[in-house]
């Protein structure tokens, strides 16, 4: 994977480290906290990634925040973009949608090039470019 200094591979490994937290078909997801029990939503897994990494100051979530729009693109009347938070805590969302985010974001930070695949409805998945 190419890398364009200390602070892209920062946010590589903070953003695997919060995917690895998740565990991998989201049993250690939360919504609507933090972190509770072991658990941890979006945020609260990139905070224990920065501790357990000793990284401060990355700019993961501009990535994630970046992804959101790329996968969500919201209808024109909305103000505001999708936040990381709100994006976490809708009742219907599934793991596999933060997976595929959280995936983007760790691809986009290490400089490599991504496109998504639609299918009817919300059927997606990512392809290298």
């Amino acid at each position: 994977m190419p890398f364009d200094g200390i602070e892209q591979r920062a946010e590589v490994e903070v953003i695997s480290r919060a995917i690895e937290i998740l565990g991998p078909n989201g049993e250690n997801w939360t919504q609507f906290e933090f972190s509770s029990e072991g658990r941890h939503c979006i945020i609260g897994a990139l905070n224990q990634a920065r501790r357990e990494l000793n990284i401060r100051g990355d700019k993961s979530a501009k990535h994630i925040r970046h992804a959101l729009t790329v996968i969500y693109p919201g209808p024109a009347i909305w103000s505001q973009p999708l936040t990381i938070v709100d994006f976490n805590d809708v009742e219907w969302r599934r793991f596999s949608e933060v997976a595929l985010v959280l995936a983007y974001a760790r691809s986009e930070a290490a400089g490599e090039k991504l496109s998504i695949m639609r299918f009817g409805g919300n059927a997606m998945y990512l392809r290298t470019v």
